[in-house]
Formats: structure tokens, C-alpha cells, sequence
């Protein structure tokens, strides 16, 4: 965006990196975010420093300090998790375009889906439906 701030929640985030290390001059720092389910960012963060969850606490990291950070596993909102725990019970529907439908939407959302995805295959006696969520997992890599 042309100098706009564009708030996102930390659990969107796949992968925060720094372009130009701490800051020209004692500038900002710009970074390049990955988010989940698609789309990049790039520009300075807001904050002066981010939080970080530790074996010991809490801990502010200053932004400047900051060279890359990885998230391996997405934080899914209550709202997108029902959204796919509906998407993954309509894999078993009886009419086909129902069963087709859930499947598309449910590769779209990709990394966002795969760990209800891999749940739901732990669990599911019907065949057809393992048999769908064996089939996008392979298309999402696993």
C-alpha cells in the first residue's frame, strides 16, 4: 500500500524477514512478510518491539533486532475453524457437487486447512471421505 498501515494479526503471519538488516542510519527497518493463505508484505512494523513467547516468559524484541522469524503452523480464528470443520463434514455429503465443492474450497485455503485436515483423516471411518482428505493433502504437499 502507498504508506498505509495494513494491521495484521500475528497468528497470520508465515514468515517475517528483514530487507535491510537494523535500520539505515538508525531508521526503521523494513521487512518482508509472508502471510498464511496467501500474500506478501512488505514496509516498516508499527511497533518498536514484538513480543515473544519463550520457555522463560514473554520477551519484547526490539524491532531492530529482529532478522527473520518463522511460524511454523497458522493461528486459525474460531470462525475460519468452524468454516472448515463444516467444509470438511460436507467431504461426505450425498451429492456429489457438495463433496466437490467442500474439496476445492477446502485446497484453497491450503496451509490454512492442513492441520484440521490431518485431524479429520486421524479420525474419519468413512472412506470416501479419508479418501478425499488423503487426496488434498498430497495436493498441498504433505
Amino acid at each position: 500500500s502507498s504508506g498505509g498501515v495494513i494491521p495484521v494479526p500475528p497468528g497470520q503471519v508465515k514468515l517475517l524477514e528483514a530487507l535491510d538488516g537494523t535500520g539505515a542510519a538508525g531508521g526503521r527497518p523494513r521487512f518482508h512478510a509472508e502471510i498464511w493463505g496467501g500474500g506478501v508484505i512488505t514496509g516498516e512494523l508499527k511497533q518498536a518491539s514484538l513480543p515473544f513467547r519463550t520457555a522463560a516468559g514473554v520477551i519484547a524484541v526490539p524491532v531492530r533486532d529482529i532478522m527473520e522469524v518463522h511460524v511454523p503452523t497458522p493461528r486459525i480464528a474460531g470462525e475460519m475453524r468452524a468454516r472448515i470443520a463444516e467444509m470438511i463434514r460436507e467431504l461426505g455429503a450425498d451429492e456429489w457437487k457438495r463433496r466437490e465443492a467442500a474439496t476445492r474450497q477446502l485446497e484453497a485455503l491450503g496451509d490454512l486447512a492442513r492441520l484440521p485436515i490431518q485431524e479429520a483423516l486421524r479420525q474419519a471411518s468413512d472412506p470416501e471421505v479419508r479418501l478425499r482428505l488423503e487426496r488434498i493433502l498430497e495436493r498441498l504437499g504433505d
